[in-house]
């Protein structure tokens, strides 16, 4: 193909915004005013695209099914409309006006791209199309623990299209991160994922999307065509629920080193006309205290025999504290990620802003509009 042809540019732009991910061409209007949007459509990650001089704004991506037509509101005057596919291929033409339709009975599920033809190299305004041949549905929680994972359940149920499906693939994201991993096939028409949260803000609302590749590659970027997107929901990550540790050693006593009889024996007796014989008493239940007490190792001593003195109080105190450490060390241990979970998350998922499915649908657009501009 020749490089230097309008065809050209308008495959490099299918490719770069349409394969690239699931985003769109926002209404950009330019010098003379012009401008796409439409109003089925799904918002993405944004991002900007230059397959020639101008930049394009991506922050949404239009979804028809197969057969169902493509209703796109226009802004400005004395120009030609195209739809145009991944290859660059012109399909049909519109006199640009306020609302133009597009049919797509006897156009293939894919990945397309509407674009505001222009003289010269560029096209005023281009928006990026996906004609569906799946219907996909999610299913997951509005909230989720900054430590949980976020389990999604993908519903997927195929148009009257024979388009073979190739991968399905979720999507958590914000302007700021995008995490995404493939979706397994549980059952019939059931696909799951988990996302990890360890790379999503606290207190931040995120969108979750679902998209169906194909099996057959666009050759300029070597990635699958777009078959369906999912609406978007949206997850908010809050704080962990799980119970903190005790402060400073406060919590229940764990109870008395002594056996019941001898807390018995501890309470003095006013009555009693011999007191030695209590004394004696006293000193044998101090005895079995301590020796309980070491016995049972670092446990936290707090008993009923208000006798015991200072020495206790001592040893109570220096339980605790040891006992306030072994807590800080559970906990320390309960809350940290484990390595091994985060490097399986990162060998089938990405955290880097704009990743996946945003630059498939990114790397489509461009590569249409390049590929279509040097034909």
């Amino acid at each position: 193909m020749d490089e230097s042809s309008p065809s050209y540019f308008a495959a490099f732009v299918v490719v770069v915004v349409v394969v690239g991910g699931i985003v769109g061409v926002s209404s950009v209007a330019f010098a003379g005013g012009y401008s796409l949007s439409m109003a089925d459509s799904v918002e993405t990650p944004e991002q900007t695209v230059s397959p020639g001089e101008r930049t394009y704004e991506i922050s949404s991506v239009g979804i028809v099914d197969q057969g169902d037509p493509i209703h796109v509101t226009g802004t400005g005057t004395d120009r030609t409309v195209e739809l145009l596919n991944a290859d660059g291929d012109l399909v049909a033409t519109h006199d640009l006006e306020s609302q133009m339709t597009f049919e797509t009975s006897s156009v293939e599920p894919g990945s397309y791209v509407v674009a505001i033809d222009a003289p010269g190299v560029d096209y005023e305004d281009v928006y990026p199309v996906v004609v569906s041949a799946y219907d996909l549905e999610t299913s997951h929680p509005s909230t989720a623990d900054a430590d949980e994972e976020i389990d999604i359940d993908v519903t997927v149920s195929q148009d009257a299209s024979q388009a073979e499906l190739g991968t399905v693939q979720v999507a958590v994201w914000n302007d700021d991160t995008v995490v995404h991993t493939d979706a397994t096939h549980d059952s019939g028409d059931v696909y799951s994922a988990t996302i990890s949260t360890s790379e999503l803000d606290v207190d931040t609302e995120y969108s979750v999307y679902a998209v169906a590749q194909g099996t057959e590659e666009v050759d300029l970027i070597g990635e699958h065509e777009l078959l369906g997107v999912s609406d978007d929901g949206t997850v908010t990550i809050t704080e962990s629920t799980d119970d903190q540790p005790p402060e400073n050693g406060d919590g229940p006593p764990p109870g008395d080193g002594d056996d019941g009889s001898d807390d018995q024996t501890d309470e003095p007796d006013a009555g009693d006309d011999e007191p030695d014989s209590d004394d004696q008493s006293d000193e044998s239940d101090d005895a079995d205290g301590e020796s309980d007490g070491e016995e049972q190792g670092d446990d936290s001593t707090h008993t009923d025999d208000d006798s015991d003195g200072t020495s206790d109080d001592e040893t109570t105190e220096t339980d605790g504290s040891s006992s306030d450490e072994d807590d800080d060390q559970e906990s320390e241990t309960v809350v940290q990620p484990n390595p091994d979970d985060e490097g399986d998350d990162d060998s089938s998922s990405d955290s880097i802003p704009l990743s996946g499915p945003s630059l498939i649908l990114v790397g489509l657009t461009a590569v249409a509009l390049f590929t279509r501009f040097r034909t």
